[in-house]
């Protein structure tokens, strides 16, 4: 049989399902965010015909606001990994981003996943940045009260100074936006920025709200915006909190580490730019 792909359809929701169940078990979102995928985000999801109408494979294309593409739930069957599915999803995956004119492509993986990396650079993907990943279960009642207010405007932001201090990259639900005028406008309209004085938090969920919060910038005083951020999670009714943020920022390491916060493995942001 000769492998080939296609866009998928609404139709192919429980091939999908059954291919991320055997590939990923621990990894499970797909049929819960199928109607974000399908209906409520630019992209497509690509997947990998056997040959003879069953799918082996699958993988996300999902257009960021600022025009760039992000590939995610890239899954292949256990038995048919390591037969050149990723790679043909890569190949799809290029060509959409292309005929998007993305101004870049890129994916995270995990510090540890060498499979994962491997295949991003036989593709022509370079590292572009090493992310700390912190989380930490919200329960009870969080004493104190949460003094920010939502930024309405771009001028209310010193875009150089949040990428010198902070970084290139912010995160959501592992999905990792550039900092630019158009991500973070879409971050405002979305009501995720908040400021208080000199603090800045950004704080929300790109989808999957139900399973937890995002931690996507922190700026200032990184211990009162920590805790605001607790305060303002638990008021939403989110079960989990999580940071990720350039591996560098040891100050904001230890304090995590000092609210009882997991430390979990490193995630790795591979990009192509086109």
């Amino acid at each position: 049989m000769e492998f080939k792909t296609r866009v998928a359809t609404i139709e192919d929701l429980q091939s999908l399902i059954e291919i991320e169940k055997n590939s990923t078990p621990t990894l499970i979102y797909i049929e819960d965010n199928a109607k974000f995928f399908f209906e409520e985000t630019p992209g497509e999801i690509f997947v990998v015909d056997y040959g003879d109408g069953s799918l082996i494979g699958m993988g996300r294309y999902s257009t960021l606001p600022d025009g760039s593409g992000w590939l995610e739930t890239l899954r292949v069957h256990k038995d048919y990994q390591g037969m050149g599915a990723g790679k043909l999803i890569y190949k799809d995956y290029l060509e959409y981003g292309k005929k998007q004119n993305a101004p870049a492509i890129r994916m995270y993986t995990e510090r540890y996943n060498d499979t994962s990396k491997g295949l991003a650079e036989l593709m022509h993907f370079s590292l572009a940045a090493e992310l700390a990943n912190f989380d930490i279960e919200l329960k009870g009642d969080l004493l104190g009260e949460f003094k920010f207010q939502k930024v309405t405007s771009l001028d209310e932001l010193d875009i150089p100074k949040i990428k010198s201090e902070w970084g290139k990259l912010i995160s959501l639900n592992r999905t990792f936006y550039e900092v630019n005028e158009k991500n973070l406008q879409w971050f405002i309209d979305e009501g995720m920025v908040y400021k208080y004085g000199d603090n800045l938090l950004i704080l929300g969920a790109r989808m999957l709200k139900d399973r937890g919060l995002f931690i996507a910038l922190a700026l200032g005083d990184l211990e009162f915006i920590a805790k605001s951020a607790m305060i303002k999670a638990n008021e939403m009714g989110a079960k989990k909190l999580t940071a990720i943020f350039p591996k560098e920022n040891e100050e904001y390491k230890e304090l995590l580490r000092n609210m009882n916060y997991n430390e979990i493995y490193n995630l790795l942001v591979m990009e192509y730019i086109l």
